[in-house]
C-alpha cells in the first residue's frame, strides 16, 4: 500500500507543479516557452487546446489544432510508468515510435510552415 501511496503523491506532486507552471506562464501571458524564444512551434504546440476540443467533443477542433495530442499523452503516460510494464522492451519501443512520429510530423508541419 505504500509504493501506491508514494506513486499518488509523486502524481499529486507533479500536477501541481505543472499547474504552477501554467500560471506564472499564463499570468505573463507565456502561452508557449519556446515560440516565445525562438518564434517557432515547439512539437506538442496546440495540444493542449487539441485536447481541451476533445473533451468538448469538437473533433474537427482536435484535428485542426494537433491530431497526434491523444497519442503523445497515452505514449508519455507508457514511459512515465514504463516499470509497471512486463514487456518493457516493447511497451517503450511502442511509445518512443509515437513520439518520433510527433517529431516526424511536427517537423512536416514546421517545413510547411516555413514554405
Amino acid at each position: 500500500m505504500s509504493k501506491k501511496r508514494n506513486l499518488l503523491k509523486k502524481h499529486i506532486i507533479a500536477v501541481l507543479i505543472l499547474c504552477f507552471l501554467i500560471f506564472i506562464l499564463y499570468f505573463f501571458k507565456i502561452y508557449c516557452p519556446i515560440y516565445y524564444l525562438f518564434n517557432l512551434p515547439c512539437p506538442t504546440c496546440k495540444m493542449t487546446r487539441a485536447l481541451f476540443s476533445l473533451i468538448k467533443g469538437d473533433f474537427n477542433g482536435y484535428v485542426d489544432y494537433n491530431v497526434l495530442a491523444l497519442p503523445v499523452l497515452f505514449s508519455a503516460m507508457l514511459l512515465v510508468h514504463l516499470k509497471k510494464f512486463k514487456r518493457k522492451k516493447t511497451v517503450g519501443f511502442i511509445a518512443s515510435g509515437v513520439l518520433i512520429i510527433n517529431l516526424v510530423y511536427y517537423a512536416v508541419r514546421l517545413y510547411l510552415k516555413l514554405i
